[in-house]
């Protein structure tokens, strides 16, 4: 594992400490994790990951608070964007966009 990497019980320290200074500034922000992250973070694997991949809203406000948290960390290479958004471009747009199923087959959904 390369030292940029993050481990499920990193992503987790991670989100608390965004937590904290979320708390701390008096903001709230609402984040919904993709990819390898939400599947390490659900299935409590030992899954790694460079980022923490989603979207959140309000976005600066989760943004500006994921740079004071890197800053602060203990792990001097720890990226100021390990919080990021870039997933954003292959979700919904709308807001009364959903994901959606699509039937493959007789056997699959």
């Amino acid at each position: 594992m390369s030292r940029n990497t993050l481990t499920t019980n990193e992503i987790r320290q991670l989100l608390t400490a965004l937590d904290m200074e979320l708390q701390r500034q008096g903001k709230a922000a609402t984040i919904f994790i993709v990819g390898s992250t939400s599947m390490a973070l659900a299935y409590n694997a030992d899954r790694a990951t460079e980022d923490v991949a989603g979207t959140f809203q309000p976005r600066d406000v989760a943004l500006n608070a994921a740079k004071t948290v890197a800053k602060q960390s203990h792990r001097p290479e720890l990226d100021s964007s390990w919080l990021d958004d870039v997933a954003v471009q292959m979700m919904a747009q709308n807001p009364g966009d959903h994901p959606r199923s699509e039937k493959i087959g007789p056997a699959l959904t």
